[in-house]
């Protein structure tokens, strides 16, 4: 092979992995239309949410919220309702799982001062 050709099969194999970096790295476009009955925008992409559930120490939110009202509805704990699970929320959470046995058997997903998706849709936004 001659010099020119050795130049050129380069050439061309560093295009081909100029590309291949370009769509790998690409981000995907998000496009946005607006609704003209509802007058709000909306976004075709959604963007990625990690998973909430289960509601464990640290979680935070609107369902922790939601959590916190109905422990004070069902079992009067008498928590503020921050959206911030700490200490109290999950001492509340243990006492309405008492005796956990019993709970795991219509809740077998379960962990003990935690709410799985399972059980917050059953009771908590049912």
């Amino acid at each position: 092979m001659n010099q020119k050709t050795k130049l050129v099969i380069v050439g061309i194999a560093l295009s081909a992995v100029s590309i291949g970096l370009y769509f790998k790295l690409k981000k995907p476009k998000t496009t946005i239309s607006i609704s003209k009955k509802e007058k709000d925008i909306k976004t075709s992409v959604e963007p990625i949410m990690p998973e909430i559930f289960p509601l464990k120490s640290g979680s935070r939110g609107v369902e922790v919220e939601n959590l916190q009202k109905f422990l004070n509805q069902k079992i009067n704990a008498k928590l503020v309702v921050d959206g911030i699970l700490g200490r109290l929320t999950i001492e509340s959470i243990k006492v309405f799982q008492n005796p956990f046995i019993e709970f795991r058997i219509v809740y077998p997903s379960e962990v003990y001062g935690q709410v799985s998706k399972n059980f917050y849709k059953r009771n908590i936004i049912a």
